[in-house]
Order: structure tokens, then C-alpha cells, then sequence
């Protein structure tokens, strides 16, 4: 059963507290940006499948190991039980969604105010249609 489009209430829950503390909602950002930056840590993996699982690791890592000590009993078990039904790779996958979005924007703003992106040279390279390589005998002629 979903709840307000995310798979559940924990994983809901989770990401609305994200987003709603300034400091914690500012670190994961962040935290995604980091990971959407690096290269894949896996040959199979993908650049972005590597960075949401990375983060999302790290967002389930970071919160149960955040629990206090002094929660004992019941309640410990209802909070292990409840964090073990996040979406972890949910989460990160809207945190890193939100980091593009970001980033997509910002080249929009760029195009309006330049009437271009300002493009590296990265960038610049079609890494799907290169040019074809000069031919080095050609060049005495």
C-alpha cells in the first residue's frame, strides 16, 4: 500500500524530514551531489545505480545508527521494524532527482541570461557522434 506516492509510510515519513530540517535536508543534498559527481564503484553498476545505492546506504546507516541508546524494549523493536521498511533506495533516488533537477535549472537560467550554456570542454565533445580522426598523412599535404 502506497502512502501520498511513496511506497509507504516509513519511507514517506523518512524523506519528509529530510526535506523539512534545513540542516538535514542541506547535508543529504549535498551528500547526493557528492555521489552523483564520482564515478561507478562497480563494473556492473552504473554511474547513477552506484550513486543511489551508495546513498542510500549511507541514509540507512547514518539514521539507525543515529538511534539512542537509551531506546530499549518495545520500542526499539517498533523502530527497527518500522526503519526496516524504508525505501532507502527511494529516498536516495529523490535526492538525487532533485540534485539534477537543480542542475537542470541552473543551465536553463544560464541559456535565458547568456542566450547559451556555458559549456566546458567536456561538454563540448558529442562522446556519442565524435568526428572522425584526421588522417595523419593528410597533413604534409
Amino acid at each position: 500500500m502506497t502512502y501520498n506516492g511513496w511506497t509507504n509510510y516509513p519511507t514517506w515519513v523518512t524523506a519528509l524530514h529530510i526535506d523539512n530540517c534545513p540542516y538535514t535536508n542541506e547535508h543529504w543534498h549535498g551528500r547526493a551531489k557528492d555521489f552523483a559527481g564520482e564515478g561507478s564503484v562497480s563494473v556492473h553498476w552504473t554511474q547513477e545505480a552506484s550513486a543511489r545505492f551508495r546513498l542510500a546506504d549511507e541514509l540507512k546507516e547514518s539514521i539507525t545508527d543515529s538511534i539512542p541508546e537509551s531506546v530499549n524494549g518495545v520500542y526499539a523493536d517498533l523502530l527497527g521494524a518500522t526503519l526496516a521498511d524504508v525505501n532507502w533506495c527511494e529516498v536516495a533516488d529523490r535526492l538525487l532527482s532533485d540534485i539534477k533537477a537543480n542542475n537542470d535549472s541552473e543551465c536553463e537560467s544560464e541559456v535565458e541570461r547568456y542566450g547559451h550554456a556555458q559549456l566546458t570542454g567536456q561538454e563540448l565533445y558529442d562522446h556519442e557522434n565524435p568526428a572522425p580522426l584526421e588522417n595523419p598523412m593528410d597533413w604534409e599535404k
